[in-house]
């Protein structure tokens, strides 16, 4: 289940959960889009948080980003109470970090995962109640509004891409509703983030992962409850 609410959460004041609970289907969706994004081990956490929520206990908010990362892949019910305590028996670190400087949000919450020899980054950010933003995926700078269906490609930053990928996806009936594009450098690597209307299968994946402008192809779905 989604985390949206701080019922579950040890003792807090009033106002403190109250400033809390905004962030917590937020941190619950920073673990989950991860999972479907990244996959693989995971050996340590280390959530960064900027601005003002840095200001707040983060264990709350620590707590539903580890509902989301551990959900579905750990065969008991996950929530925020268990979360830390099935992380920790599977061998996993978690670190958190705080600065009250957010750069140009005022408030910046930095998901970083090491398994292995590999180390992704996800961050997001609340601009308002309920408006969330996915703001960095990977390496890719790029402002991203959460949906049901969402699907992430990486690519070589260059001209015809979009088109290409767009005409696959007319050919398989998939229906784009928006899109955000982000990139590292001028032609280098870039990421397209399509919000689409239905599932995306794997055979589709598979055909767009065929075409040579493209690197990889990810399908990302959120539950319905948490929308």
């Amino acid at each position: 289940e989604p985390v949206t609410s701080a019922v579950n959460l040890p003792a807090l004041m009033p106002e403190t959960a109250a400033a809390l609970e905004p962030f917590l289907p937020l941190m619950w969706l920073l673990g989950y889009f991860y999972m479907q994004m990244f996959g693989g081990s995971i050996n340590e956490i280390e959530i960064t948080y900027c601005g003002e929520i840095a200001a707040f206990p983060l264990s709350p908010l620590t707590a539903s980003c580890l509902t989301g990362l551990l959900q579905g892949i750990v065969e008991v019910q996950v929530n925020q109470v268990n979360a830390p305590h099935i992380a920790r028996r599977r061998g996993i670190q978690i670190k958190e970090a705080s600065t009250a400087s957010a750069k140009n949000y005022r408030n910046l919450i930095m998901l970083t995962v090491r398994g292995g020899r590999k180390a992704h980054c996800l961050a997001g950010t609340l601009l308002t109640q309920g408006d969330f933003r996915i703001v960095q995926i990977g390496d890719f700078r790029i402002e991203v509004v959460p949906s049901r269906y969402m699907l992430v490609t990486t690519h070589h930053d260059r001209p015809g891409v979009v088109g290409k990928v767009g005409t696959l996806l007319g050919e398989e009936q998939v229906n784009i509703a928006s899109m955000q594009l982000g990139r590292t450098s001028v032609g280098g690597q870039a990421m397209m983030v399509l919000q689409v209307d239905d599932l995306v299968s794997g055979k589709v994946l598979k055909k767009l992962e065929q075409l040579s402008v493209v690197s990889m192809a990810r399908f990302i779905e959120l539950p319905e409850k948490w929308l």
